[in-house]
């Protein structure tokens, strides 16, 4: 329901992947053959799709939902990464929000990275800032009973609109926060739905 519809909106993507209902095969629901590799989706319940052959790249989507322990075979991620072991330039890519803090998947290896945050600057000082729920303001209008909505620049003290995101989000920037990381390798990143594109959810 999500790959199909991307594959057929994108041309640069539509045209390299193999065309359904030809000889070649190679396009279905869980495989996708395009020139130089191929995408497999797989579910995180099963064993046969997590261990089968090896992959350069892995992409784990919402890992905080998945079980801890697979038939007394470990946890899903692990068994996973195990498919990597073949390429010395594997990666691997975990997404998910986080369920319950100290027992979330997501979090512990956000934890365990650079820790990167989407600095923005101000569209009044320029101040470049991670946005944070405590900046958020309103107020009811007690005339038209319309409630007024804005980000406040800890800097400035600015009004900022859901509009500005626009061009805040333009010159945003990932930074890594966490000099300390546990890993060298691994690059963690974090960003709330305050960074929604002007067109999705509003701050209103």
């Amino acid at each position: 329901t999500r790959i199909d519809p991307m594959i057929e909106s994108t041309p640069v993507i539509r045209e390299a992947i193999v065309k359904k209902r030809t000889l070649e095969g190679g396009n279905t629901t869980r495989l996708k053959l395009f020139p130089g590799g191929s995408l497999n989706v797989g579910n995180a319940g099963s064993i046969t799709d997590l261990i089968s052959s090896p992959k350069r790249i892995a992409i784990g989507d919402e890992i905080d939902e998945w079980p801890d322990d697979l038939s007394g075979r470990g946890d899903p991620w692990t068994l996973l990464l195990k498919r990597l072991r073949t390429y010395p330039n594997a990666k691997a890519v975990a997404v998910s929000k986080p369920s319950i803090k100290g027992r979330s998947k997501i979090e512990s290896g956000y934890l365990s990275g650079d820790q990167r945050k989407f600095f923005v600057p101000c569209p009044h000082c320029q101040e470049y800032q991670v946005l944070v729920w405590s900046q958020m303001k309103w107020e009811k209008n007690k005339q038209t009973k319309e409630r007024d909505v804005w980000y406040e620049c800890p800097r400035c003290k600015g009004k900022i609109k859901n509009y500005h995101k626009e061009l805040m989000l333009k010159k945003g920037e990932w930074r890594p926060t966490n000099p300390r990381r546990t890993s060298k390798r691994v690059r963690s990143y974090q960003i709330s739905s305050l960074y929604a594109p002007v067109g999705w959810t509003t701050w209103e």
